[in-house]
């Protein structure tokens, strides 16, 4: 049976990017199947960049699948102009 985790911060610069990946390591080690989805790409640089945890996640695991998060301009683009995803 398949369950779904979400992890929501609290605010800002909490440590949610090393917990993440510290569930996503131990739950590996238990042999556990994932995919992760990190709904919008937050780039250590700013802008456009690669998001930072998608990029770890991808690195470092061979079992686990991360999707690609929206770009910030894309999601920025779509609030601005009242739009919803198609």
């Amino acid at each position: 049976m398949s369950r779904i985790i979400m992890l929501i911060p609290t605010g800002t610069s909490v440590g949610l990017t090393s917990v993440s990946l510290g569930v996503i390591r131990a739950m590996e080690r238990k042999g556990v199947r994932l995919s992760v989805f990190k709904p919008i790409a937050q780039p250590r640089t700013g802008g456009d960049a690669p998001d930072q945890t998608t990029t770890i996640v991808r690195a470092n695991s061979s079992t686990t699948t991360a999707a690609e998060p929206l770009k910030m301009s894309y999601v920025e683009g779509l609030l601005s102009s009242n739009q919803k995803m198609c």
